[in-house]
């Protein structure tokens, strides 16, 4: 598995994560569950696969590189 950072994902994707994740404990996994919960109310095919990417990219990345990405400070800013 190579090394994941926050710099392989682009804009939408990360703003995406910071749209479903709810507070500084959110893990790799409960980002994937609400991008899956999410994804029966989207109709833009568009952002379909950008959910489909992100989820693709979050199930390569480990748990650690998700935690070095600081999404929660992002949502903060």
């Amino acid at each position: 598995m190579n090394k994941k950072s926050i710099l392989d994902l682009t804009v939408e994707q990360v703003n995406l994560i910071c749209a479903v994740i709810d507070d500084e404990k959110a893990t790799r996994k409960s980002a994937i569950a609400g991008i899956f919960e999410m994804l029966p109310d989207i109709t833009d095919k568009e952002m379909i696969a950008i959910a489909e990417k992100t989820v693709f990219m979050l199930e390569d990345m480990s748990d650690e590189d998700f935690e070095e990405c600081h999404f929660s400070e992002i949502t903060e800013a």
